[in-house]
């Protein structure tokens, strides 16, 4: 089913934070309920076929994305050992070690920690 412009429009502006209410609005639709007609439009054959099929195509584009870059990391970082070019070599580790999340910039954790705990851990690692 073709879509009108307007529905396009909230098609691609859906596809950018996946937030119906806020496509609505950024595609122009009038409306003093954008959290009713945006899951609305979404919910119209033509429309939801529209994200769907954006959606499984931007999905298959970043998943042989991601392999693709780590393949080329790893080919590279190859021919840069050989070549004894070690800073290369080493970066391209660097690169591989943060996609498998050796090492973090962040402290992930779950469940609950009181403030004493967090600054206990704090203290402790910057001694280490």
């Amino acid at each position: 089913m073709p879509l009108n412009r307007k529905q396009a429009r909230f098609v691609a502006e859906y596809l950018k934070d996946l937030n119906a209410s806020a496509a609505c609005l950024r595609a122009g639709y009038q409306t003093k309920n954008p959290n009713v007609v945006g899951p609305r439009l979404l919910a119209q054959v033509g429309v939801r076929e529209a994200v769907d099929a954006a959606l499984a195509k931007r999905n298959e584009k970043a998943e042989l994305t991601a392999e693709l870059v780590i393949d080329n990391i790893r080919r590279i970082q190859a021919k840069a050992e050989a070549s004894e070019d070690f800073n290369a070599a080493l970066k391209g580790n660097e690169l591989l070690g943060k996609h498998l999340k050796l090492w973090t910039d962040k402290l992930e954790h779950s469940g609950r920690i009181t403030l004493e705990e967090l600054v206990t851990s704090s203290l402790k690692s910057r001694a280490s």
